[in-house]
């Protein structure tokens, strides 16, 4: 409620920066939407879920922080900018360096937080695993069984660069709902864990064995334990905002654990990178060979 006194009592006290910010949101939005509309046209419509979150968002919080800071604290934000922008040109590392680093440091908040929480991941992989059981034991009775289809070499056209693309974002948004969703006490993340076990589960109820596993199997022994991690780190947030809500921890920590999820994403986004690429470029040449399509 202090937060939200705040912020209006910004916009009373200074309209003219609030509708000026208001313009560059707009505006913000509106190019993101351009860029989503031709992404899709090039048959990467999912870069959407990726753009908004990434770049639009964080670009208007940043504004909006210097905005606010700069007018409310011209003092501090003054002295601080100085010294930030001196230190800042100091240090900066070109673009390729940082990226570099940045992949590293997910890389290891990944390894770390597998090794750390380790009961969380298995519990997590525990209800992927039920909700397939249930979705196989739900469709399997009725005796259906589709095959593959009849191009399997071919399923994603002959260029797979958009696919590629679409399933990884899509694999990585699942990813960081399941992540930050579980604040929510962990429920979302055990029902979006639950509900994609059920939907494979029904799949593999459906489809011929060997049809099933040819499509599956080589990306999904990647992409289905690294959904089930995305899901345990829902459930570690789940903790930290239970225990949030009872007054064990404090604001300072929740952020940190919150930064530290964020690098376990960048983490999580590499592996399911290499299975977007597995899905797209090679398992439908493995499927193919395995059912002669």
């Amino acid at each position: 409620m202090g937060a939200i006194r705040a912020s209006l009592g910004f916009v009373r006290r200074h309209p003219a920066h609030a509708v000026g910010f208001a313009l560059v949101a707009l505006g913000g939005y509106v190019a993101a939407v351009v860029a989503v509309a031709l992404a899709n046209a090039a048959g990467a419509g999912s870069l959407g879920g990726i753009v908004l979150p990434l770049v639009v968002a964080p670009f208007l919080d940043a504004a909006a922080t210097a905005l606010y800071a700069g007018v409310d604290g011209t003092t501090s934000a003054g002295s601080g900018a100085g010294s930030g922008s001196g230190s800042g040109s100091a240090e900066r590392r070109p673009a390729t360096a940082r990226v570099r680093a940045g992949l590293g440091l997910g890389w290891r908040e990944l390894v770390g937080f597998c090794r750390g929480h380790a009961p969380a991941v298995a519990a997590a992989l525990g209800v992927l695993v039920a909700g397939i059981a249930v979705g196989y034991a739900t469709t399997a009775p009725y005796g259906v069984t589709a095959e593959g289809p009849a191009d399997v070499a071919g399923v994603f056209g002959a260029v797979a660069v958009g696919p590629f693309v679409t399933i990884a974002a899509n694999n990585w948004v699942v990813s960081a709902g399941l992540a930050y969703g579980g604040l929510a006490f962990g429920l979302p993340a055990v029902s979006g864990l639950a509900f994609n076990g059920v939907l494979v589960g029904a799949l593999a109820g459906v489809f011929d064995r060997t049809a099933f596993l040819a499509l599956v199997a080589p990306h999904g022994v990647l992409e289905l334990p690294v959904i089930a991690v995305a899901g345990g780190l829902g459930l570690h947030l789940g903790g930290v905002g239970w225990r949030a809500v009872r007054g064990e921890t404090d604001a300072e920590r929740v952020a940190g654990e919150l930064e530290r999820a964020a690098w376990v994403l960048v983490g999580i986004g590499v592996l399911l990178v290499v299975a977007a690429a597995i899905e797209a470029f090679l398992t439908p040449r493995i499927a193919a060979a395995v059912l002669g399509g």
